[in-house]
């Protein structure tokens, strides 16, 4: 199409490279903190938009081009923070404005095989696949979260708490604390 016939391609300067920094710089920058942290304190809607910046990538690769390295960085920081909001049995914490969901594993296989990560698939697959992480707690600075496990069983010990809540589908409950044990959720986000 001559519409899109690219008259500064020589220069460098091109409608496609515009539009991937453009999509990158104001969308996902703005929406993923650097730790990886989705900006909502809501694991339906971090999961949920997660699901389109994977797909992005996914589309772009399908026409022979890819993301920017830090859109990588994101993407595979994004994939833990989005696995570790989930309890030990794959099921959906219910953190901020949520809906329940169960078993939520195997949902991030494409960047498992994107990066090699087989610690992503451990968790992803809630230890069906990959190599079982050295570590059990994650904190999440920019985002002030934090991730805790006694280890990495269906039957583990877990908490999420969250110091400030953020954005329009938060609760205002700061220092929000979700427990998980003996196979059910103890403490939960009421909102």
């Amino acid at each position: 199409m001559p519409e899109f016939t690219d008259a500064n391609a020589e220069e460098g300067l091109n409608w496609e490279k515009f539009a991937r920094d453009s999509y990158e710089n104001n969308l996902v920058f703005k929406n993923f903190y650097s730790d990886g942290a989705y900006v909502e304190c809501s694991d339906d809607y971090s999961r949920g938009s997660f699901k389109g910046y994977v797909n992005y990538k996914a589309s772009l690769l399908e026409d022979g081009l890819d993301v920017s390295d830090e859109y990588n960085e994101i993407l595979q920081k994004g994939a833990y923070y989005n696995s570790l909001l989930l309890t030990p049995a794959g099921d959906s914490i219910l953190y901020g404005d949520s809906e329940p969901e169960s078993d939520t594993s195997q949902t991030y296989p494409q960047i498992v095989d994107w990066f090699g990560d087989y610690e992503l698939q451990y968790i992803d697959t809630l230890g069906k696949k990959g190599t079982a992480p050295s570590w059990t707690s994650k904190l999440y600075p920019d985002k002030k979260e934090a991730f805790l496990r006694s280890d990495w069983s269906r039957d583990a010990l877990y908490l999420f708490t969250n110091a400030i809540g953020k954005g329009g589908h938060a609760h205002a409950d700061d220092n929000h604390i979700t427990a998980y044990a003996y196979g059910r959720t103890l403490l939960s986000d009421m909102g």
